[in-house]
């Protein structure tokens, strides 16, 4: 649309701004266009408001573009000479191995899936009796073409192999899965549920055994949902907790910072986010390890390949502009709230005192010193070593020790937390 709201082709309108509202759509911000006084900047994912334009240098972009997988069964395609995604992540160990592009070895293609019975992991529900009968065992779905070539018969025990491993389950030969033709060679293609497996007797092997640890255009993973086991009283519990940036009111990663390169560390004083700047290239490794020994929690991680280190924003583009976080706005069971300081600590109180009737270990973590607040229904030992504060001391050289003499004692206001 133009500056005033007007869309550019009144045929095809999906939003438009008339009478001082928005009607059609409903815009990611609330405000008026651009050219009204109270306007801002329509790219509300971006600081400025701008858009942004990829030239000459960038790894990928600025148009979508045919890649194949990491592992694939062809060694190039016809749409350019880029086989694979030039950005994706993957983790170096022994047991994250790759296949190289069309690996004789292993020629045939799988797919994961889930289980309408099972719905998603099936932590919950191929336990339950009813369900794990409906759909009691690991199979693999393959074509009758692929179980003619190698000699399986519908039922058949069958071994499914990789360079990474390999796992038992039982063939389920039907038509839905179909082989490709790809360019003049047949590649077969099989299926596999990924809900099996881990904690539940005799129904078969895990297909993460066989699953790479890749992640397509995600430099950094901001948040990571960490599980914990424990046995009390002869049963299991199972404790998920998302472990990210609490934003501290007194940010030691600042401190740290702060002595090898002023403003790589800012603190948003509005709202107490603690952001890393791109200054942060500029730290050297000694300081990188120094401010990761100082946070309390071990959230800060570099890139080898920027030297930027990178840790969850509190989505401060966002929330400068009214909007929630991201996370807040997308969770589905509104089990994270976003707001004043004294409102949230207002809530997490009402809500512990009620869970600690059902849930007497309740607690809040750390909610005089950071303003992202986790209850925890259990102690924080079953949930994760760094649930909770606890403070590595760097080694002090000289250059940090005569940075902090007549360093002036502050407290950072820190406005806004999540629960």
């Amino acid at each position: 649309m133009d500056p005033t709201g007007k869309p550019w082709n009144p045929d095809k309108a999906l939003i438009a701004w008339e009478n001082g509202k928005w009607v059609g759509d409903v815009p990611d911000g609330p405000w008026p266009p651009l050219a009204d006084a109270k306007g801002k900047y329509p790219f509300i994912m971006h600081v400025h408001g701008f858009s942004q334009i990829f030239g000459p240098g960038r790894v990928d972009g600025p148009f979508p573009e045919h890649y194949e997988p990491v592992e694939t069964p062809v060694t190039s395609h016809p749409f350019s000479s880029q086989l694979q995604n030039p950005m994706y992540k993957f983790v170096s160990s022994d047991l994250d191995k790759l296949a190289k592009p069309a690996d004789p070895a292993y020629p045939i293609v799988l797919t994961t899936y889930s289980l309408t019975e099972h719905w998603c992991g099936g932590g919950e529900t191929r336990n339950v009796p009813s369900l794990l009968e409906a759909e009691p065992q690991l199979y693999v779905e393959m074509s009758p073409e692929l179980a003619k070539e190698r000699g399986i018969q519908n039922g058949d025990g069958v071994i499914v192999e990789n360079v990474r491993g390999k796992v038992e389950a039982i063939a389920m030969v039907t038509v839905r899965i179909r082989p490709f033709q790809v360019q003049g060679k047949t590649v077969h293609l099989i299926g596999m549920p990924f809900c099996f497996g881990w904690t539940t007797p005799k129904c078969g092997d895990s297909t993460n055994r066989l699953t790479p640890s890749v992640a397509d255009l995600n430099p950094n993973n901001y948040k990571v949902v960490r599980f914990s086991e424990h046995l009390e009283n002869n049963t299991i519990h199972w404790n998920f907790f998302p472990d990210q940036c609490r934003h501290c009111l007194e940010p030691p990663c600042k401190e740290e910072a702060d002595n090898y390169e002023e403003g790589a560390v800012i603190q948003d004083a509005e709202t107490g986010a603690v952001i890393f700047t791109d200054k942060t290239r500029k730290i050297s490794d000694e300081g990188f390890e120094s401010m990761r020994s100082a946070c309390p929690y071990d959230i800060p991680r570099r890139d080898p390949a920027t030297g930027l280190i990178s840790k969850c924003n509190m989505c401060h583009e966002r929330v400068v502009r009214g909007l929630l976080p991201a996370c807040v706005k997308a969770c589905p069971t509104g089990a994270m709230n976003f707001g004043e300081r004294e409102t949230m600590l207002f809530l997490a109180e009402q809500r512990l005192a009620d869970l600690r009737k059902d849930y007497p270990k309740a607690i809040l973590a750390d909610p005089d010193d950071v303003s992202v607040i986790y209850l925890l229904v259990d102690v924080p030992e079953n949930y994760h070593e760094n649930s909770v504060a606890h403070r590595f001391q760097p080694p002090m050289d000289r250059k940090i020790f005569l940075s902090m003499l007549g360093r002036p004692l502050r407290r950072s206001v820190g406005a806004i937390l999540k629960l």
